[in-house]
């Protein structure tokens, strides 16, 4: 039970916590208070990495590095604390439709390769949102979770009004006995890598430098449909993959990638497939169906077996080679799929051998 300053009424909000396994949605909400119905892992109290961390990028990860060094200096466990859904899709009024860098569950499996031993989804809601910074810190983090050390980034806001920020966090972590340690941000050739640095890299088609800021290529997951046939009748079949439209996908255009069958992590490319993909609306055959509709995604497998009709699979973007436009006939777009194949080749280092198929190139 928090007091909001200034109403004359308490707000009873029940802190709700997901707990998420990598590569899962999460085994189900559920109240959490102190500890019983999540004990920590080990016996002593944690340390909490904080944060959104939305794409678990290389600055987010630097933070879980100085969160692990901490942890063991303490001989405690590091929690990795977020928030789901995002807070921008709770707080903003167009309620967040920035697109999201990962999944829930991509978030865990990152999170968890980072050194969270436990990664705890706080339920964000209005109720959630509209606590006042102190009551957050003292119910939250030192009553529910019994946090010892808390590690946020340079950024970091909390509370209602995000009133909250990491100079208030340390004062509260003072008073109360809790070590709070405020990572500074990172930078790649001079600029500060975030979450929105990211977003704006691939809404602009730059899938490396979105790489860069991730540390592993921007990925979509979905799962192979039926589509027009249009590639086999192009001389190029295609995977035709219906992708969950919650994670930001890249600028609509033609782009190197990489395919792999099955559930496998985000940063996991060991039996990914060599490939190029179009993520567009195909206009050389005409207008899109409707608006609002995600881009499509076909992809052509340039070396190992395609996936079949109803399996899962997870693209990872490398290059885009160029933008998505119309061809004056069937014949002219083929012509040009077949240079961006061969870009595509040469970009994996593969040539292609008799019977038309990649093989490594000599040299």
């Amino acid at each position: 039970m928090s007091r909001s300053p200034g109403s004359g009424r308490d707000l009873d909000v029940k802190t709700e916590f997901l707990e998420v396994e990598g590569g899962t949605e999460g085994r189900g909400l559920g109240a959490v208070s102190p500890w019983e119905a999540a004990p920590p892992v080990g016996s002593d109290r944690p340390v909490a990495a904080i944060g959104v961390f939305d794409g678990v990028h290389v600055g987010h990860r630097s933070l879980l590095r100085r969160g692990l060094v901490l942890a063991r200096e303490r001989k405690a466990p590091l929690v990795a604390v977020t928030f789901w859904p995002h807070p921008d899709r709770v707080v903003r009024r167009d309620g967040g439709k920035g697109g999201l860098l990962t999944t829930l569950g991509d978030k865990a499996a990152l999170l968890r390769a980072a050194g969270a031993q436990r990664v705890l989804a706080l339920k964000f809601t209005e109720q959630v949102a509209a606590v006042e910074p102190e009551a957050f810190f003292t119910e939250t983090l030192v009553e529910t979770l019994g946090c010892q050390a808390v590690v946020v980034g340079f950024n970091f806001t909390f509370g209602r009004g995000a009133r909250g920020d990491a100079a208030l966090l340390a004062e509260l972590g003072k008073a109360a006995g809790v070590e709070v340690v405020v990572h500074p941000p990172v930078r790649i050739r001079g600029r500060v890598v975030s979450s929105s640095a990211v977003r704006q890299a691939l809404r602009e088609g730059d899938v490396e430098r979105a790489a860069l800021l991730l540390g592993r290529p921007h990925s979509l997951v979905g799962t192979v449909s039926r589509g027009y046939g249009r590639g086999q009748t192009l001389g190029f079949p295609t995977a035709n993959v219906e992708y969950a439209g919650e994670v930001l996908c890249p600028a609509t255009g033609v782009y190197v990638c990489s395919l792999a069958r099955g559930d496998v992590a985000p940063d996991d490319l060991s039996q990914a497939l060599p490939s190029v993909a179009n993520l567009g609306f195909r206009p050389t055959f005409g207008p899109s169906d409707g608006e609002g509709i995600p881009p499509g995604l076909e992809v052509h497998v340039l070396a190992g077996e395609p996936p079949g009709y109803g399996e899962r699979v997870r693209v990872f973007f490398h290059r885009r080679l160029r933008a998505e436009r119309t061809f004056s006939s069937p014949e002219e777009l083929a012509a040009q799929i077949s240079r961006d194949r061969e870009r595509a080749l040469t970009f994996f280092g593969l040539s292609l051998g008799r019977g038309d198929r990649p093989q490594l190139a000599p040299g």
